[in-house]
């Protein structure tokens, strides 16, 4: 032990002779000119030393024969003292690596070591890893949390709750105890109908966050889950009574139940793309109706994806149901936004055949010259889909260009089928300014086809009579579909039957 100096209250009255303190002697002495009351406990100085190099402990002894206090009037008190033993404590490290279940490393976690005493903290590096500096033979309390400003469906999808309705109904049990975790996004501690609905509005945007503020789950592996996950706790006590102890610890991205999640969140592996189509326009007075249709047989477990267009120019006006009995959100329709998503209910897949009719649009122009572009875009909820195999698949789309001078003013007009709805019968009314064949197709929403006629008609106005009679398939309730085409034109509108 090196000799450094005295601390004192900044009472005069003692005096320190540091004259031997090279040597491993200090004197001191006080003469105070009116008695003094020492209470049990009082602290009358403090020494400062330094450890050498390989000095681990050292004791400080009381000369007791040199040791004397006195009263007033000069009687002598009967002094005891008490050696002290100085243990000097070393540095000893915790260390170890924060990852995903999965094994992707999580920076900027922030690591805590706390005792009674002292708070350490540090932050993982680029690698996961990191390092606290504490004292021997000290215990400390060992949580980290990780703050992240990203958006929350940049880890949270369609696929996520595929999973999820999967393990509740028993399809498929989630792979790990941490993913179960991830799940339970509610914090409950169980997994319900609750947590696919708290997933869903953060999927469609309506929810930034969920309700439970959870974020990210950072969980010492030390932790036992093999019986029960939601038996964990993000903090460990450890006493440090070795060189270094290393506690490795799995962050969870609440929510995040496909570990889909990574740092730079543009690892989204696309197998396919899927092409919906967007351009069969039909105009029905003031109302413009778009089918989003698929282009191509798919069997899909669900999808999602936005639909944006300029709402100066186009107000929406509402959507009707078409083989997808998918969730909107509207919230942001004052903006040109919608979006959707939709899984499917049994947690399997659902064939969507060629030419199948997902859900209609419907909007109205803000003026007669109004034009612009009505398309499938990633704006507020990532446009991907996903197949039977859980397969992630880009969204693309044939846009709907509107224009509606176009529209009104069309060579080829086909006009709503009277009566609408009609238990048996309606009329098909059309008009064509130039000669040539048309062809009149009736479908279903599966876009399966009911009737086809074809014929070569002069200018004017012409109109046929359709019955159920008429149909290749059976009929039912519900919304169908018929379409003109005639020299390269085509238009579009929706018959109910009751």
């Amino acid at each position: 032990m090196s000799w450094i100096g005295v601390e004192s209250d900044g009472d005069a009255d003692y005096i320190f002779d540091q004259s031997q303190a090279e040597s491993g002697k200090l004197i001191v002495t006080k003469n105070a000119t009116v008695p003094m009351d020492y209470p049990d406990g009082t602290q009358l100085f403090s020494l400062r030393f330094k450890s050498n190099d390989g000095i681990s402990e050292t004791t400080i002894r009381f000369n007791s024969s040199a040791t004397k206090f006195k009263a007033s009037e000069g009687i002598s008190i009967p002094a005891k003292t008490k050696n002290a033993l100085i243990r000097i404590l070393q540095y000893r490290n915790i260390n170890g690596n924060i990852a995903t279940s999965d094994g992707t490393t999580i920076k900027g976690a922030l690591v805590k070591a706390e005792s009674p005493d002292e708070l350490i903290e540090n932050s993982s590096d680029t690698g996961g890893n990191y390092m606290l500096n504490a004292f021997e033979q000290s215990s400390y309390t060992v949580s980290a949390t990780r703050p992240d400003a990203s958006k929350l469906t940049d880890a949270v999808t369609t696929l996520d709750i595929i999973k999820t309705r999967r393990h509740i109904l028993q399809i498929e049990e989630l792979g790990n105890p941490y993913q179960v975790i991830a799940a339970d996004v509610n914090g409950s501690n169980s997994i319900t109908a609750l947590d696919l609905a708290e997933m869903r509005r953060v999927v469609l945007g309506m929810d930034q966050s969920f309700r439970s503020g959870l974020n990210w789950l950072i969980i010492p592996e030390t932790n036992d889950l093999s019986n029960d996950p939601f038996s964990y706790s993000t903090t460990a006590s450890i006493a440090l009574t070795d060189l270094s102890m290393t506690l490795d610890m799995v962050g969870v991205k609440v929510g995040d139940v496909d570990n889909s999640w990574s740092p730079s969140n543009n690892n989204r592996r696309l197998n396919d793309k899927i092409l919906f189509s967007m351009d069969q326009i039909a105009l029905s007075d003031d109302l413009i109706e778009i089918p989003v249709i698929a282009t191509s047989s798919n069997s899909l477990s669900g999808y999602q994806f936005s639909i944006s267009w300029d709402p100066n120019e186009f107000e929406f006006a509402g959507i009707y149901k078409g083989l997808i009995n998918g969730f909107f959100n509207e919230e942001n329709i004052q903006n040109g936004v919608l979006s959707t998503m939709w899984d499917e209910e049994s947690g399997k897949s659902m064939e969507v055949p060629k030419g199948g009719i997902l859900f209609i649009l419907k909007f109205k122009a803000s003026s007669e010259s109004a034009s612009g572009t009505i398309d499938i875009t990633s704006s507020v909820t990532e446009a991907v889909a996903f197949d039977d195999r859980l397969n992630a698949m880009g969204i693309e789309a044939i846009p709907a260009n509107l224009n509606m001078e176009e529209l009104r003013n069309g060579k080829l007009q086909l006009l709503q089928n009277v009566p609408n709805p009609f238990d048996y019968s309606t009329d098909i009314s059309f008009k064509t300014v130039e000669a040539g064949k048309v062809t009149l197709t009736i479908v279903n929403m599966l876009g399966e086809t009911l009737y086809i006629h074809e014929a070569n008609y002069k200018p004017g106005y012409h109109h046929l009579q359709w019955n159920k009679q008429q149909s290749t398939r059976q009929l039912t309730p519900g919304v169908y579909l018929y379409r003109i085409e005639c020299n390269g034109e085509s238009a579009v509108k929706k018959m109910m039957i009751r």
